[in-house]
């Protein structure tokens, strides 16, 4: 309620593997993004959340960070820290174009779903589709100019977010296009769905809710194919 410069580090986040139903972090950007002043932030690797963190400890309202179980990725790290513009997404994968649209489509993504997003995108071009893909990263704000793009610019969004299917990323997206005039694109959730997964190894759960490179490339396949 003071709006106090608070930072909420939520270890866990996303499937976790084999603690059991009660230990996924799937939940978080549903409910932490109902909450005035909250600024809703989700690092793709080891690299970011340092930046990330940094942002956090550099601002005037409360923060709140996810971020998964388990070892780092290795990732390169970057010699100095820096602030992020809060609320900015950024694209990683321009694509190359297609006739109609801008690309095929764009795949919106969060956390280490962006590595998935990224490796489903090269899967695609090797075929002969180009797809964008971008970075979310704030769930909240959402960036107003990757809103403006993306319906703008593409008939279908793939929003990929390792989390519940009811009130996060893909809710924050719809939420934020609503209040922009124009057609909003066609939008597509990838997501562990309105469920308690059971446990298991990450990668088979993953590859079970449709969230790894393999099946995502398959759901945009099927999405230009005029499935759903």
């Amino acid at each position: 309620i003071n709006d106090l410069p608070v930072v909420f580090a939520l270890d866990r986040a996303g499937i976790v593997g084999q603690d059991g139903k009660t230990h996924h972090g799937l939940y978080d950007l549903a409910y932490m993004r109902i909450i005035p002043n909250m600024i809703v932030a989700v690092p793709r690797d080891e690299n970011q959340m340092c930046h990330l963190l940094n942002t956090a400890l550099h601002q005037d309202h409360p923060f709140s960070l996810r971020y998964p179980r388990g070892e780092a990725a290795g990732d390169q790290l970057d010699a100095e820290l820096q602030l992020i513009d809060v609320g900015k997404a950024e694209v990683l994968h321009q694509g190359k174009g297609k006739a109609g649209f801008a690309f095929a489509c764009c795949l919106a993504a969060v956390g280490e779903q962006v590595k998935s997003a990224l490796q489903a995108a090269t899967i695609l071009e090797d075929e002969g589709t180009s797809v964008q893909v971008v970075d979310v990263r704030f769930v909240k704000p959402m960036d107003p100019g990757m809103i403006e793009d993306l319906v703008d610019n593409f008939a279908d969004v793939i929003v990929i977010e390792e989390g519940t299917a009811v009130g996060g990323v893909t809710a924050a997206l719809l939420e934020a296009a609503a209040q922009l005039k124009g057609k909003i694109p066609r939008v597509h959730q990838i997501s562990v769905g309105d469920t308690f997964p059971d446990h298991g190894e990450v990668k088979e759960l993953r590859h079970l809710y449709g969230l790894d490179a393999e099946a995502i490339a398959a759901k945009v396949r099927d999405i230009l194919e005029g499935g759903k």
